[in-house]
């Protein structure tokens, strides 16, 4: 009687054969090669990296990668900007209490587990701080060349003319007040829009970060240059 299955057939009788011997089909002998080159592939692998040194097995310094976009899932939305005048105003304990509000209680700074055995800080975070620094500078220097050139005309104003040039920079300047609030406010949501997660680490010597000497992920400015040079 026949086999019911295809999957064992015999060997005929001879010197070096076996009565009722199985053999493998086809299609099983190509698996079993299969899983065995897959077994050796593994050996393979785990005998190398018992073989590489050290410093090769551990996580590097810095984090190009930006890990945190795989530790917290953050959602995204889709939003238009609108200038939010509680950050576009000049400076005042109201203005500079929403641009503090922005950054976490310490800065940035955090340690993690594996993301970060160390002091270090979100990048982002370091960026909105050096805005924060750039607007409250670039109004101090604002005012106070405004308040002396003010003191001037007081002094040396004694015709209507002079009097209406003085009053033409104070509008210019209020209208420069204005455009610096502008960039500022779309600087601020720009970056929190697409936030740069690069982790970067503590540097013990100025007891902080400097944002230099670490990898973060860029987009090739100069194809972008490129594209606008063939489409301007």
């Amino acid at each position: 009687m026949m086999a019911s299955f295809s999957s064992y057939t015999k060997l005929g009788q001879g010197e070096d054969s076996t009565e009722g011997k199985k053999i493998w089909p086809k299609q099983h002998l190509a698996r079993g090669k299969l899983h065995l080159t897959y077994g050796l592939l593994l050996v393979f692998v785990a005998g190398v990296s018992n073989c590489l040194p050290p410093i090769l097995m551990t996580r590097p310094v810095y984090f190009g990668a930006e890990p945190l976009r795989s530790e917290i899932r953050l959602k995204t939305s889709t939003r238009v900007f609108q200038q939010d005048y509680a950050y576009a105003m000049p400076p005042s304990p109201e203005v500079d209490a929403a641009w503090s509000s922005l950054l976490p209680q310490n800065g940035g700074f955090f340690t993690h587990p594996t993301l970060a055995p160390t002091e270090s800080c979100v990048a982002v975070f370091h960026q909105i701080h050096c805005l924060d620094m750039l607007r409250k500078a670039l109004y101090e220097v604002r005012n106070n060349t405004t308040e002396h050139r003010g003191h001037e005309k007081m002094d040396t104003d004694s015709s209507n003319e002079k009097i209406y040039a003085s009053e033409a920079e104070e509008l210019n300047a209020s209208h420069d007040m204005d455009h610096l609030g502008h960039c500022f406010d779309l600087l601020r949501q720009v970056i929190m829009c697409r936030p740069d997660l690069t982790i970067e680490v503590a540097n013990v010597v100025v007891d902080g970060v400097t944002g230099f000497d670490t990898e973060h992920q860029c987009i090739d400015w100069s194809e972008l240059m490129d594209w606008m040079k063939k489409n301007e």
